[in-house]
């Protein structure tokens, strides 16, 4: 057996960080017990932690050969292989840590995301509700069960609030505070307006492609804009809106409580929340209601069904009459779209069409694969089949492993579409090519997915001179991209049935021409249009800022003034 006090020094050096340091140590207790599955599981896991992920796997999965009723060394393989895209191995090592410790929250936790990858929604929340009941404190528990609810096509939009109406009462009663102050701002339903931006995305993320126009745009007579930056990697996208915000608060770090605290004594008004059940998010602290009037924004697809939030930003394409019944929050319709993107100024140009050189046309999806599910591959393949001359690249770096790729490609097989058609595609460009956007060279048209939209993903296609074809579906999720292209002036990509998108593209796949002229138009276009006016949208946010706002002091008996 090997030293003990060894594997602990060890153990201590790994969770300061130091891998290299925790490796040698576990080499020596190695040297004297070769055969330790302790050791080698320490030892696996200080490969993973200094990027040696393939020798992680050959020293974890030694240790699991060398103790199989042990929970710990399939718990290490089984995230180190998730870490490589390896789902289906992921699967069995983490759902054999399960059985073998079935009370391991964190087992429990890590084979919902594995699952959630493999299409198993279902599954997947029922591990997150098993972990939230392991480990009722740990709120992310919850928010993967909710968000991986966003993705499943087996989910409505009537389930889907009825998901979220369910808990979210238990996310206040477990994380919220036991009662609230009132609030004394003015309620003079003319004077400026102070606006709180909540988030933990002001650094490279998708949400910031939409936030810096409506932070560096407000007009200070009508509103004085106040970032609160939950920001647990600042990066040179943090500097930058540093730089633009007049009100910058850094509150990583801080508990909800104290976060409120600062937006009540800052006097808030309006407090926009911008995470919903996302990574890293804030939203606990709308449970101590630190502002009078509370509003979900952009971030998240679905309703909170959280009783503080009170209202939702949208607009009439993204949340047509009738889909008011899907949200627990009011919804506020900004006038001419509901979001401005603001590409980076690096970006590549569009190049040519490449149908020219190629002599077909290529189709293309580089969105997060968790949102190309079995219902969105079966509407790709009858576009294949209804264009049988056309290619469809799929792109992402989490298709790096070879399983992933050929159930991608088995999924397209059983609809008829061969190996030959379909190009799966993982390594990033060079940044002499472009990087990521470098891909959208190689492709004429996007198709987009159901019931989860792309919408940063949609911009940046139409930016690249690349029309994006969508479906439109029933709520906020499903018609993202319908609301992005009826802003850029391009409604007409929207479908409204499954035949119709196979029609659209099957049309466009046939006008080379028009393609190459949208190749060679659309950023021009784009920047002309409504969804790159800053200006235009900031002042449609501040109208439904005061419309919320008139209502409080209306209710507070402020007058509608």
């Amino acid at each position: 057996m090997a030293d003990a006090d060894l594997l602990a020094r060890a153990e201590d050096l790994l969770r300061r960080g130091e891998a290299a340091a925790a490796e040698r140590l576990c080499r020596k207790a190695l040297a004297r017990a070769p055969r330790d599955a302790g050791a080698l599981t320490l030892s696996g896991r200080a490969a993973a932690a200094r990027g040696d992920r393939d020798e992680a796997v050959r020293r974890l999965a030694e240790a699991r050969a060398l103790a199989p009723g042990d929970a710990e060394p399939a718990y290490r393989l089984g995230l180190v292989l998730w870490d490589l895209f390896r789902y289906d191995a992921a699967a069995e090592a983490l759902g054999a840590a399960a059985r073998l410790a079935p009370a391991r929250a964190d087992a429990q936790r890590s084979l919902g995301h594995v699952l959630w990858n493999l299409w198993d929604y279902a599954g997947a929340r029922e591990r997150f509700a098993l972990a939230q009941r392991l480990d009722p404190d740990d709120r992310t528990n919850v928010h993967n069960l909710l968000f991986c609810a966003c993705f499943d096509p087996a989910v409505g939009p009537d389930a889907l609030k009825a998901l979220h109406a369910e808990w979210g009462p238990r996310y206040l009663a477990r994380f919220g505070p036991p009662a609230t102050a009132p609030h004394d701002n003015d309620p003079d339903p003319g004077r400026v307006l102070k606006v709180g931006y909540l988030s933990p995305d002001f650094r490279t993320h998708a949400v910031a492609s939409f936030l810096g126009s409506i932070v560096a745009f407000h007009h200070p007579e009508s509103v004085a804009a106040y970032c609160y930056a939950s920001v647990a990697r600042p990066d040179a996208v943090t500097a930058a809106f540093r730089k633009i915000s007049p009100h910058w608060r850094d509150v990583h770090g801080l508990d909800d409580a104290a976060v409120a605290e600062r937006i009540r004594a800052d006097g808030i008004d309006v407090l926009v929340e911008l995470a919903g059940y996302t990574k890293g998010n804030r939203l606990a602290v709308l449970a101590h209601r630190p502002a009078p009037v509370q509003v979900a924004y952009l971030g998240y697809p679905a309703t909170t069904g959280l009783a503080p939030v009170d209202w939702r930003l949208s607009d009439a394409v993204a949340n047509p009459p009738g889909t008011e019944r899907f949200y627990t929050e009011r919804l506020a319709r900004v006038e001419g779209g509901f979001c401005c993107y603001l590409p980076r100024p690096d970006l590549p140009d569009p190049g040519p069409l490449p149908a020219g050189a190629a002599g077909h046309v290529t189709f293309g999806s580089f969105v997060n694969t968790t949102k190309v599910n079995p219902p969105t591959i079966a509407l790709w393949a009858r576009v294949l089949q209804a264009v049988p001359t056309a290619r469809l690249l799929l792109f992402r770096h989490t298709l790096s492993a070879p399983a992933s790729r050929e159930r991608y490609l088995a999924e397209f097989e059983r609809h008829g579409i061969g190996p030959g058609r379909v190009t799966i595609g993982w390594e990033v460009p060079s940044p002499a090519e472009g990087g990521t956007f470098g891909l959208y060279r190689r492709v004429d048209a996007v198709l987009d997915t159901l019931p989860f939209n792309g919408h940063t993903s949609t911009c940046e296609a139409l930016w690249m001179g690349v029309p994006v074809l969508t479906l439109a579906g029933a709520d906020f999720a499903g018609r993202l991209s319908a609301a992005v292209l009826r802003m850029a002036g391009l409604g007409g990509l929207a479908a409204a049935t499954p035949d119709e998108f196979v029609a659209l593209a099957a049309g466009l796949a046939a006008d080379t021409e028009r393609l190459a002229n949208l190749r060679r138009a659309l950023r021009s276009h784009m920047d002309r249009s409504r969804l790159a006016d800053a200006a235009a949208c900031t002042r449609s946010m501040e109208a439904a800022y005061r419309a919320m706002w008139r209502d409080w002091c209306a209710r507070r008996g402020g007058g509608a003034g």
